[in-house]
């Protein structure tokens, strides 16, 4: 699915991102968008 015609790949629907800078243990929950841009085996 994209959303745009000069979209590059298809998006992932919910796409949920976890981080945690390098000095704290607090983590962060997103949602962003994400584009599948190749295969990786």
């Amino acid at each position: 699915m994209t959303c745009w015609p000069e979209d590059a790949a298809p998006l992932i629907t919910w796409g949920l991102t976890v981080t945690r800078g390098p000095y704290k243990e607090r983590q962060n929950l997103g949602i962003y968008r994400q584009q599948l841009i190749g295969k990786t085996n």
